[in-house]
């Protein structure tokens, strides 16, 4: 008897599902498409414990008939291709017909129903069976529940985040589609409890606004233009901005959210220090989106083409509909302002020799030579300084308030004991601002902002104090191409042998290189002195 056999259906199902489906956010991303599919106009979601528990989706669209509905959670049932050559010209967000029975094969999934609200109906299926179907009373369009995700895949099931974590990739999800469908109203709930309600818009920079706060509109930028087939319109934010931007750097292609490894890399290349968002529209033969199972990374048929879109910015194809006032730069006014060295009468048993290109210093010690660098010394003495003080607090007679989206609220709720224990006492007002009561002493009001923001938008891990005080301590720091007096250098060095950890700044940079004088003697070809 062989070995080879046909995977029962189920199983397959649950395969499907492992390529579609990775957590919560999967299961939104491919419902709300199917929603938005369907012509729908309004977009209600509904989740609990970050999507794990319970996602619900609602629409006003097309909705099912009796049919459709059976055929929906069978594999590759879809009404958006037909034949082979369709697969070139998609026009439709779903189109493989593998979505529903994905979700469905994982999870309790309710579809309730109705083309026309008055004949609708209720589907329940449970890990891929069909437990109940009936007619059953639905306005016009679909909701589709999908309850305990992968209850009958614990393997996956482990591999979920917390429902934190799992609440910032839905919301990810969530915002992509509120930015590039600003003609449909989106409505999000947690636990049936509204968090956001965005009506219909006429324009993009509108919707962009909502999301990611209306403080922004003096700061960003729309760059557009339009040729017979292709067009493009991006918001960018760059320039000087006394609060961090949004860390947010997406592609939206026929209003899709995908990545495009050669158009991504010259954008952020082209603006490298810049938040930005770039809706791209192009004939869907032109690219292909079928070479990722979820639909997230596109292949443009002439990638030159497209990027030479982007190529003439002199021209006026570009314009700024927004006068933005004139911003000192953070480095320039109060909001980041550099420690100054105070220079005591000191005794030095080391020499300084010379500052190289008004960069690094050099030094004469023990006979060997020094080569500082004044910008990561600086740091290291600041970021030690700033470590001993980080427990003293001061309170704020008036609070300050600072604008949030939803993302950084989740991010808030994660780090708000450690920003208690540091000094800060902060509190939600209301679902898009903090009031900000005390911050640690080190802090200038103006500063406590532009860091507490900062922080909400960084990705990395480690040690969240050192993090910030690091940050605080860069900023504060010489600049590195500072010329500097002899008493200068010299009281630098001093400070830096006083550290803790003198060799390295907080990143992790060298703050000197020492060559002994038997290393350069070796360097020089010379014998070495015994």
């Amino acid at each position: 008897m062989g070995i080879i056999k046909i995977l029962p259906e189920n199983l397959i199902n649950q395969i499907a599902a492992g390529e579609v489906i990775e957590r919560p956010s999967s299961v939104l991303k491919e419902l709300v498409e199917n929603s938005l599919d369907a012509g729908a106009e309004e977009v209600e979601v509904d989740f609990s414990k970050g999507g794990k528990e319970f996602i619900s989706v609602k629409d006003n669209g097309s909705g099912m008939d009796s049919e459709d509905i059976l055929l929906c959670i069978e594999r590759h049932a879809t009404s958006k291709i037909s034949k082979f050559e369709d697969l070139f010209k998609i026009n439709t967000l779903g189109f493989r017909g593998e979505a529903l029975p994905s979700i469905a094969s994982v999870s309790k999934t309710i579809i309730l129903t109705s083309r026309d609200g008055k004949e609708g109906y209720k589907l329940e299926i449970e890990g891929g069976k069909v437990k109940e179907f009936e007619p059953f009373f639905h306005p016009k369009g679909t909701t589709i529940i999908v309850k305990n995700l992968f209850f009958n895949v614990p393997a996956r099931k482990k591999f979920l985040r917390s429902d934190g974590t799992e609440k910032k990739y839905f919301f990810k999800v969530f915002n992509n589609f509120v930015l590039s469908f600003p003609n449909v109203s989106f409505k999000l709930k947690e636990n049936g409890k509204v968090l956001l309600n965005f009506e219909k818009r006429e324009r993009e920079e509108e919707r962009f606004l909502e999301v990611y706060g209306e403080d922004l509109k003096d700061y960003i930028e729309i760059k557009e233009k339009m040729e017979r087939d292709m067009n493009f319109k991006m918001i960018l934010i760059r320039g000087n901005i006394p609060v961090p931007p949004p860390n947010i750097k997406q592609l939206f292609l026929n209003r899709r959210a995908v990545w495009e490894r050669l158009l991504y890399k010259y954008i952020s290349e082209k603006y490298p220090k810049s938040s930005w968002v770039l809706f791209l529209k192009i004939p869907p033969e032109f690219v292909d989106v079928n070479i990722h199972p979820a639909k997230a990374e596109v292949k443009f048929q002439e990638p030159s083409k497209i990027i030479s879109l982007f190529e003439v910015e002199e021209k006026s194809i570009f314009y700024l509909p927004i006068e933005r006032p004139s911003i000192p730069s953070p480095e320039k006014n109060n909001l980041l302002v550099q420690e100054t060295l105070q220079i005591p009468e000191e005794k030095y048993n080391f020499r300084f020799l010379s500052q190289i290109s008004g960069t690094f210093l050099l030094f004469e010690e023990e006979k060997g030579l020094i080569i500082l660098d004044p910008h990561a010394a600086h740091e290291r003495i600041l970021f030690e300084s700033l470590m001993e003080k980080r427990k003293e607090k001061q309170y704020l007679i008036t609070p300050l308030i600072l604008e949030i989206n939803l993302e950084e609220r989740e991010e808030f709720r994660e780090m708000e004991e450690n920003l208690k224990e540091m000094g800060f006492e902060i509190d939600l007002a209301g679902e898009k601002m903090l009031k900000i009561s005390s911050t640690p002493l080190l802090f200038e009001p103006a500063q406590a902002l532009y860091f507490i923001k900062q922080i909400l938008n960084n990705r990395k891990k480690g040690n969240m104090e050192e993090r910030i005080i690091s940050s605080l301590a860069c900023r504060k720091a010489l600049w590195f191409s500072r010329i500097l007096r002899e008493e200068e250098a010299l009281k630098l060095y001093y400070d830096l042998k006083k550290c803790k950890e003198p060799n390295f700044c907080p990143h992790g940079r060298p703050t000197f290189i020492k060559f002994s004088e038997e290393k350069l003697l070796k360097l020089f070809e010379r014998q070495t002195k015994k």
